[in-house]
């Protein structure tokens, strides 16, 4: 099936010389691959001015295999830097932007990684700190920050260290700015977890 919004974003990414493939509406790795360069993105990672901070793209497999906007990997590669402000973070993306409800199939969930045309607005990602997965509490400190700043809504611990950040500011229809999953829910740190995301939507930063 032809995604005619795809099809619309071929045409330009060629008019701008990023894009040298069929215009044909299927959002393949060509497609991917000019999408980064058009945003200004580096496909394999992006990193802070300190090179300290790194973010890896790890999505190309997933179904939200779409980049996420310029905006959201700067505001991540900070929020990561001033959150943990000694050693080298790591920041992995493994789900990304997807096609935008109504103009396209390659999608799951809600309308929050929707991509509107430079990017998603929301990632799934773990985050590892001196080469060690951060997880509960210290994955929610990025998570409370993150809140705390008014960045955008947050969603946590997904099985083994996923965190959801995303820039909506205001929450889609029906949605909030944050949640936690039932992986966390039904760890011993759970309720301070939420307690700390929590927080941080009243504006405290973490400790």
């Amino acid at each position: 099936m032809i995604n005619r919004d795809t099809l619309e974003w071929q045409t330009i990414l060629k008019r701008k010389g990023f894009y040298d493939g069929d215009i044909d509406g299927d959002f393949g790795p060509g497609t991917l691959a000019a999408s980064y360069e058009a945003l200004g993105i580096d496909p394999q990672a992006a990193e802070d001015a300190h090179g300290r901070v790194s973010l890896v793209m790890n999505n190309h497999a997933a179904i939200r295999n779409r980049p996420i906007t310029l905006q959201l990997t700067n505001n991540l590669l900070r929020a990561a830097g001033e959150t943990y402000d000694a050693g080298q973070v790591k920041l992995v993306v493994y789900s990304g932007g997807q096609d935008r409800r109504g103009h396209g199939t390659r999608r799951t969930g809600s309308i929050r990684h929707d991509d509107y045309g430079d990017g998603g607005r929301a990632a799934d990602l773990y985050v590892y700190l001196d080469g060690r997965k951060l997880t509960g509490v210290d994955l929610a400190r990025l998570g409370q920050y993150w809140l705390a700043k008014g960045l955008g809504g947050c969603g946590l611990e997904m099985a083994t260290g996923g965190i959801h950040l995303d820039d909506w500011t205001t929450p889609p229809p029906g949605g909030g700015m944050f949640w936690t999953y039932s992986y966390s829910d039904q760890k011993p740190w759970g309720a301070q977890v939420r307690a700390m995301l929590a927080s941080g939507v009243a504006g405290k930063l973490p400790a």
